[in-house]
């Protein structure tokens, strides 16, 4: 039998995010979408409805909906949903998609899993501009400088920094 799962939409104020994802997790949450206003918690049937809006009642504010949910291929889902996209000149290509690039841009390959390291958030889209602009006001000299990447996970921002120019790349990430 498919485990079985409820989404919970939990609409809420931006500055509760952190500690409404913590108390989800602690139910035993599977998997939190952030989106503009609400989340979407994935929390196991077994868990209960009442014990999740127990729990999320101490935080003012908060309107919570839940459905049920059937197992299925989480991944093959995802993978339907991730499509090429455009940053700073370089296009973030899955594996089972492809793509024409325009004069001047570059392609990605990369196979982002389910997790960190899609570059679509809003933080790695910062860093790739703020990387592109200081690599250009460097110059000729771009390729002796060092660029170290600590918490890599997919390794984007060094195959950025490579297409920016950049030829002395560190990647370090732990497990």
């Amino acid at each position: 039998m498919a485990s079985m799962w409820d989404e919970y939409k939990i609409t809420l104020p931006d500055e509760l995010r952190e500690p409404v994802m913590a108390v989800c997790y602690d139910l035993g949450c599977e998997g939190i979408t952030e989106e503009r206003g609400y989340l979407l918690a994935y929390i196991p049937v077994s868990v209960g409805h009442s014990r999740v809006t127990e729990a999320l009642s101490v935080f003012p504010g908060l309107t919570v909906t839940g459905r049920l949910l059937e197992d299925q291929d989480w991944y093959a889902t995802w993978k339907e949903t991730f499509v090429p996209f455009e940053s700073e000149g370089i296009i973030v290509c899955p594996p089972w998609r492809t793509v024409e690039p325009q004069p001047g841009q570059r392609v990605m390959m990369l196979d982002p899993g389910q997790a960190f390291g899609t570059g679509e958030h809003v933080t790695t889209r910062m860093v790739m501009r703020m990387m592109r602009e200081w690599c250009e006001a460097q110059g000729d000299g771009i390729a002796d400088k060092d660029f170290h990447d600590f918490g890599t996970g997919t390794g984007i921002l060094s195959i950025a920094a490579y297409f920016f120019g950049l030829m002395k790349i560190s990647a370090v990430d732990f497990e």
